[in-house]
């Protein structure tokens, strides 16, 4: 819901950024945002908060990072669009993982409700993608395949983590109204589906 506003503001502030970075091939940052990503699930499961929100802050610095510099050096690529897809989807599972295995209340059943709304709002619009692609059709394009614009985003999920990995207490809480608000999501982007294909 909110990519679309911080995305202008994104750019401003990396730019100066990018201009002074040595010539980084957009592929390292992709890899040492995953690797920051897996590194905030292994301190989340070890209790280690400030680490895990220190690495969670650098991975998203450099998922941030990796597709601007690719535009800015004009080494857009679809292996790289899938790559950090893929590495996002892995280490946002990972962590949910991570944090409800640390957690005293181990909100299990929560974090599979959770889990389970990640895929199907996964399935939403990597399918729809699939099929605007074929179509040569785009709905809006936020990231290297086209996804329509729901009320979760990117920037609301960085903020899920972040929060998720500070209140242990209100996990259960927390994963259900997520996962309602990546349910609606999910929902938006079927209708839209069914609205305009």
């Amino acid at each position: 819901m909110i990519d679309i506003r911080l995305r202008r503001g994104k750019e401003l502030v990396l730019a100066p950024l990018i201009r002074r970075m040595p010539p980084i091939s957009p592929m390292v940052l992709t890899a040492a945002s995953f690797a920051f990503g897996l590194a905030t699930a292994v301190f989340a499961l070890g209790g280690a908060t400030a680490a895990a929100v220190a690495s969670w802050v650098l991975s998203r610095l450099f998922d941030g990072l990796d597709g601007e510099v690719a535009r800015y050096r004009d080494r857009q690529s679809d292996r790289g669009g899938y790559l950090d897809l893929i590495g996002d989807m892995t280490v946002y599972a990972t962590i949910v993982i991570a944090i409800t295995a640390a957690s005293e209340s181990a909100p299990w059943a929560a974090a599979a409700v959770l889990m389970a709304t990640f895929y199907l709002n996964a399935a939403a619009w990597l399918l729809l993608s699939a099929l605007l692609a074929k179509r040569e059709r785009s709905a809006a394009h936020n990231t290297s395949v086209p996804i329509p614009s729901g009320l979760i985003e990117g920037g609301e999920s960085v903020v899920f983590i972040l929060i998720a990995l500070l209140l242990d207490a209100q996990l259960a809480s927390l994963y259900t109204v997520f996962a309602g608000l990546t349910a609606i999501t999910a929902l938006q982007r079927v209708v839209w589906t069914y609205r305009n294909l």
